[in-house]
């Protein structure tokens, strides 16, 4: 590094060029090598520090930071801790030495992180890391699999400010607690089976929830109905008609798996929120037939649409009817086997709002659909994010991605290949109750897509064959 820094015949001072362009360098620099390059000098030091660290991603995983070295991180904290607004926290890296030394730095620089993801973590283990951050900043708590008790509910009493609450599969928990969390507006207490009744009731009652998520738990939802008048998300496992009573409802997913969904039950659905419900996700493998697909697009202010996961859902005639809906932004046909290129094709043209597209396990789309979207997306207006396209199971493969036509419109289409897995939407766009999908976050196709664009001796590639 101390050549960086000296003129000779051979080289030139790296500090001799402006900011901008030192901040080009560190644009091609991964996070690790950013922070040793700006431990190098303090010019560096404040290009990284004020120049990088504001663009960074808000939302950090452990995992990373145990790579680096002590001193790595705390140049880290120090830096970027301040942006830091999301920790995502996981079993498989616990193992790690360093992770004691990551709690007294965090410890150290106070960090105000708004949002813990905790993901099969022991009581004794995340107290720890608790009482190494402030209290008073942690807004959202997400505790997924991390066998909670009623008596570990109570310890989370001390998060003053908490409005978001995960407790998903967690299954000891009864809820004699929940109605303490005065200020907690979501609330997620999917596959808590244990919940008894009367706790949830008392829950309902004293606190003024706008999410819940009840699935593969209470089984009783009139009480909803009675007493949650705020909800605008609920997502059930079955259903009951009252449900549609909600005033203010947004938000309904429906798991349909063992009691299918009348037609009955769409009437009255389109009766009280044709104006005015935005996204409907409909889950479990019930034959959607094409009279319900047509009540459902009488919905007409949805802009996310699930049709469930049964292979024959999905038709030619079932996207004819979904492209009356104008202001889609997200719709899901995976595992349709009736879908083809050319039946996608009047979505594309007609539903020009679309921003993600969920087509896993659709077996007979191939390239042919990318190429012809492509030529329509580019002859509008550029949007200020891409299209994401999800096919993991089609017939397109990993080697599109190092097709120089797609590489030349990322701007317009982004393809995302990863497996599918219960819970999740698409990948960074589930809730955050959905922590599957920040699971997820760690193998998507983005690194793939960087290791095939750095292999330079695979130019003859698809897209230039097209």
């Amino acid at each position: 590094m101390e050549n960086l820094f000296t003129k000779s015949n051979n080289n030139v001072n790296l500090l001799t060029l402006n900011d901008y362009c030192l901040e080009k360098i560190f644009q091609h620099l991964d996070l690790r090598q950013q922070l040793r390059l700006s431990l190098c000098h303090s010019r560096l030091d404040k290009i990284f520090t004020y120049m990088i660290c504001p663009r960074l991603q808000r939302t950090f995983y452990l995992e990373e930071l145990l790579q680096f070295s002590t001193w790595e991180q705390r140049q880290f904290l120090k830096s970027v801790g301040i942006y830091m607004e999301r920790f995502v926290i996981a079993k498989e890296y616990q193992g790690f030495k360093s992770i004691r030394n990551i709690r007294a730095l965090l410890q150290e620089f106070h960090l105000r992180i708004k949002s813990l993801y905790i993901i099969a973590w022991m009581p004794v283990q995340y107290r720890t890391l608790l009482t190494s951050l402030q209290l008073s900043y942690i807004g959202e708590l997400e505790m997924y699999r991390c066998k909670l008790k009623d008596k570990d509910l109570k310890y989370f009493l001390k998060l003053p400010n908490l409005k978001v609450l995960g407790l998903a599969c967690n299954y000891s928990i009864k809820g004699t607690y929940l109605k303490c969390f005065g200020k907690l507006e979501r609330l997620s207490l999917y596959h808590c089976w244990n919940i008894s009744n009367d706790e949830f009731s008392q829950c309902c009652r004293h606190l003024q929830l706008s999410y819940l998520d009840i699935r593969s738990s209470i089984r009783t939802t009139e009480t909803v109905v009675d007493l949650c008048k705020n909800l605008d998300t609920i997502k059930l496992s079955g259903f009951i008609e009252d449900i549609v009573k909600l005033p203010k409802l947004r938000s309904l997913e429906v798991d349909h798996s063992n009691s299918p969904i009348t037609i009955r039950f769409y009437n009255a659905l389109v009766e009280h929120h044709a104006d005015n419900l935005r996204e409907l996700k409909l889950t479990g493998k019930t034959y959607l037939i094409l009279p319900t697909v047509a009540r459902i697009v009488r919905l007409h202010k949805l802009r996310t649409l699930w049709l469930g996961d049964h292979a024959y859902n999905g038709s030619e005639q079932v996207v004819q009817l979904v492209t009356k809906l104008s202001d889609l932004e997200e719709i899901s046909l995976h595992y349709s086997l009736r879908i083809r290129d050319q039946h996608l094709l009047p979505l594309i043209i007609k539903c020009t709002k679309l921003k993600r597209i969920n087509l896993r396990m659709c077996r007979y789309i191939t390239n042919n659909f990318i190429w012809s979207t492509l030529e329509i997306l580019s002859k509008r207006i550029a949007a200020a994010q891409p299209l994401v396209i999800l096919v993991y199971g089609t017939r397109i493969k990993a080697d599109i991605l190092r097709s120089s036509v797609y590489h030349k419109n990322r701007h317009l289409l982004k393809l995302l290949f990863h497996a599918d897995k219960p819970l999740t939407g698409l990948v960074n766009e589930g809730s955050s109750f959905e922590i599957n999908d920040f699971e997820l976050n760690r193998t998507t196709i983005d690194t793939i897509d960087v290791e095939f664009m750095n292999d330079s001796s695979e130019e003859n590639s698809i897209g230039e064959q097209h």
